[in-house]
C-alpha cells in the first residue's frame, strides 16, 4: 500500500528511474568542496534541514519547479513537496540519514535510513496504525538532479 504524503509504497518497489543512463561514478568524501552544489556538504546540509522539521528552511534547497518521483507518481512544485512534508512531520518525527553518497556525471544518488516516531495517534501510514512513540524505519535509494544549485528533481524509492 502507498501512502501519498510519503511518497514510496509499502511493496517497496525497487526500480528508480529507468531510462537513466549508468555512468561511471565516484563516492563523495569529505573533502568535498561545501560550495559544489553536487557535494556532500550540500546534501548532509540538506538533510540536517530536513530533519529540524523546519520547511522554510527547506525551501532554499528546491528549485522553485521541483518533481518529487516515487513509484506511486509525481508531486510537482516547490508548495507541493512541502506541504507533503509538512503531512509528514505534523505525524511523525521523520529523520533522515544518508549512509552514502554517490556523486554521478549528471545526478547524485544517495541511499538513506529514514526513521519514523509518531507524534501522535496516526490511523493509517503505509497500511497500519501507529500509536505515539511507535517506531519504523525505511531503507530508501534517492536520486537527485539539481538546477542552479538546488534540487530540481528527486527520484525516491524503498529498498
Amino acid at each position: 500500500m502507498f501512502h501519498a504524503r510519503c511518497g514510496v509504497s509499502a511493496a517497496a518497489l525497487g526500480q528508480l528511474s529507468p531510462g537513466l543512463p549508468a555512468p561511471r561514478h565516484r563516492i563523495i568524501n569529505s573533502t568535498a568542496r561545501s560550495d559544489d552544489p553536487m557535494s556532500k556538504a550540500f546534501f548532509e546540509a540538506y538533510y540536517q534541514t530536513y530533519n529540524r522539521e523546519d520547511p522554510d528552511a527547506l525551501r532554499a534547497f528546491y528549485d522553485p519547479d521541483v518533481e518529487l518521483h516515487s513509484a506511486q507518481g509525481v508531486i510537482r512544485g516547490v508548495e507541493a513537496v512541502l506541504e507533503v512534508y509538512r503531512g509528514i512531520t505534523a505525524q511523525f518525527s521523520d529523520h533522515m540519514t544518508p549512509l552514502d553518497i554517490r556523486e554521478r556525471s549528471d545526478h547524485t544518488q544517495v541511499r538513506i535510513l529514514d526513521n519514523f516516531t509518531a507524534k501522535v495517534d496516526v490511523a493509517e501510514f503505509m497500511g497500519r496504525a501507529f500509536a505515539p512513540g511507535e517506531q519504523f524505519s525505511l531503507n530508501l535509494l534517492a536520486e537527485y538532479r539539481l538546477r542552479d544549485g538546488r534540487i530540481l528533481r528527486a527520484d525516491i524509492a524503498a529498498l
